[in-house]
């Protein structure tokens, strides 16, 4: 639902961006998805049903996750309990099934 612009427009703002924060990537998320895997630079992962996000005109309505101040998102997805995640870190890597995250509420 985000309109089309032309080249010389600023575009449509769906957020608004602090002073210090930054947009560092985007996910799209399919219909056929069945929950949003947010994994943060510290470790911490939460998945969640897509269902239980409130939509509105413009799109998603409510927070998913609240992140410490020393902590970032690092990354975001739609994901199916068939899919499988990699993590990497500096000094090796992890594969993840999606199924063996536990489902949290979307304000947990």
């Amino acid at each position: 639902e985000i309109s089309i612009q032309g080249r010389n427009t600023l575009g449509t703002q769906l957020m608004k961006i602090e002073d210090n924060d930054e947009c560092a990537g985007l996910s799209v998320i399919s219909p056929m998805d069945e929950y949003i895997v947010v994994i943060t630079e510290k470790g911490s992962v939460k998945k969640c049903e897509i269902q239980s996000m409130k939509l509105n005109k413009r799109g998603v309505s409510s927070y998913l996750a609240t992140v410490e101040p020393n902590d970032a998102v690092q990354f975001a997805d739609g994901i199916k309990d068939s899919n499988r995640i990699l993590v990497c870190t500096r000094q090796s890597y992890m594969e993840i099934k999606a199924e063996d995250i536990p489902t949290l509420a979307r304000r947990a």
